[in-house]
């Protein structure tokens, strides 16, 4: 670097081109800025999210690089030994922040492809919640079971997914082998129907018999519902099909043993 400003020369036509340069530059910038905040306002307008500024700052980064090497090769100063040197400086930055940039590269591929955004509800490992913060850097959910909030990187969104909006949920019944199956299904049935009724629950039906057990039949209902709401929807619909059962005389068998006792 010091053999490279040795050789400078910053004569006042060079330092004039410079500044011709510069003001260049100025304008070529104010041009692109307006048209992209055109195009910002366009798609806002069109129901969009609002795009990020990586881009946006991508781009101005790259137009102060190009305007620097241009004013110091005017004034004779080589730039070659200082783009090596930059390059090599790049590398050593580039792995010790090789997580970082990866987050930031996921991070954009999940705003240009629309992956999800605020407000969705994902499912990360055997958790589900809705994505309260999204930056290019990491995301960060709010549980339902547990209410705690998860910070996930972002170059770990392979292990994301989005939930539908709305998703079943199934209650299995084990129920006596001595009852009569068109009555259980009867006494389901209406269990059913008062689900349904719930606020945030759209349909739930009677599925059927699922499997016999050792003492007892598996039954098994289903009801739709939003993912944020359904584990106050199952605690109610449990509570409706216990009812039901019991107004019906129906009982849920538990497991018991038989000791016997040699005299």
């Amino acid at each position: 670097m010091q053999e490279a400003l040795k050789n400078a020369d910053f004569s006042l036509s060079h330092i004039i081109i410079s500044l011709c340069v510069i003001g260049v530059a100025i304008i070529v910038w104010m041009v692109f800025k307006r048209l992209y905040n055109r195009h910002v306002e366009q798609h806002v307008a069109a129901g969009g999210n609002r795009p990020t500024t990586l881009f946006y700052n991508a781009a101005r980064a790259i137009v102060v690089i190009l305007v620097i090497l241009a004013v110091l090769q005017i004034n004779e100063i080589n730039v070659t030994s200082l783009v090596a040197g930059l390059g090599i400086a790049s590398a050593i930055v580039g792995l010790a922040l090789q997580d970082y940039l990866k987050d930031i590269i996921m991070g954009t591929h999940i705003v240009r492809d629309s992956f999800f955004k605020e407000g969705d509800v994902v499912k990360y490992g055997d958790q589900e919640g809705v994505v309260i913060e999204f930056n290019m850097r990491t995301t960060k959910i709010r549980c339902f079971s547990t209410g705690n909030i998860l910070t996930v990187s972002n170059r770990n969104i392979s292990e994301i997914s989005v939930v539908p909006e709305s998703q079943f949920q199934d209650i299995d019944i084990g129920l006596p082998y001595e009852e009569d199956h068109q009555r259980v299904f009867d006494v389901l049935a209406k269990a059913c129907g008062q689900i349904a009724q719930l606020d945030g629950v759209d349909d739930c039906v009677m599925k059927g018999i699922l499997k016999f057990e050792d003492s007892d039949i598996l039954y098994r209902v289903r009801f739709f519902c939003y993912p944020s709401k359904k584990y106050d929807l199952r605690l109610a619909a449990n509570r409706i099909i216990l009812e039901c059962l019991t107004e019906a005389g129906i009982s849920i068998p538990y497991p018991q043993i038989d000791v016997h006792m040699n005299q």
